[in-house]
């Protein structure tokens, strides 16, 4: 049964995904067979594919439906509201000895954040400590799938997310007397592991925005 995974039904999920009624299981292969073909008639480069299905796979096997297969219409409605670059790369904008800056480029976050990470990875085994910052990211999935890794190469591992700016997320939301309601920032997921006599320790959490009005 660890090879199989049950997609569970979507009635608790909150708008904006459709709602599914079925609850089916699924082979964790045949979830990145189809999460790697989805993001490669999208556009994406198969080793960019790869990582996003591995991504969405392990994020159903871990419990955390909400970051697995479901987002594809999430992704594919940002395709078509010409948010998401599927073909983009991250670029390393500026590097120092321990630090980063990497620009996203609207590709798919799961594949540049994990660029940032490696890139920290391997400048805190030579240092003792790096750090990396992502701008102009999309969705980068599940925070537990970069610290995870990081903890199974012996490493202490932290992901943060912070968003800000018009339309960027739904937990702070500022009123004008001439717009609509629009979000302006959203929550703020962090996460944090460390190898352990468990093979892995990962703290997880995400503090909700707070509604203000203007």
């Amino acid at each position: 049964m660890r090879h199989l995974h049950s997609v569970t039904s979507g009635a608790r999920r909150a708008a904006p995904f459709p709602l599914v009624s079925d609850t089916f299981l699924a082979e964790a292969a045949a979830l990145r067979e189809f999460s790697a073909a989805v993001a490669e008639a999208m556009g994406a480069p198969p080793d960019v594919a790869g990582e996003v299905a591995r991504h969405l796979a392990r994020a159903n096997l871990s419990g955390h439906d909400s970051h697995g297969v479901l987002r594809w219409s999430q992704y594919v409605r940002e395709l078509d509201l010409g948010q998401l670059d599927p073909a983009a790369r991250p670029a390393l904008l500026r590097e120092s000895t321990v630090t980063a800056l990497f620009d996203a480029r609207r590709g798919f976050g799961q594949h540049s954040t994990m660029r940032a990470a490696e890139w920290a990875a391997a400048h805190a085994r030579e240092h003792g400590i790096a750090a990396a910052a992502i701008r102009h990211s999309m969705h980068i999935g599940r925070l537990g799938e970069y610290t995870g890794r990081l903890a199974g190469e012996g490493l202490v591992g932290i992901v943060t997310v912070g968003v800000a700016g018009d339309g960027s997320g739904t937990s702070i939301v500022m009123r004008s007397p001439a717009l609509t309601a629009r979000s302006a920032l959203a929550a703020r997921p962090a996460t944090a592991t460390c190898p352990c006599s468990m093979s892995r320790c990962i703290w997880d959490r995400d503090w909700p925005g707070t509604t203000a009005e203007r």
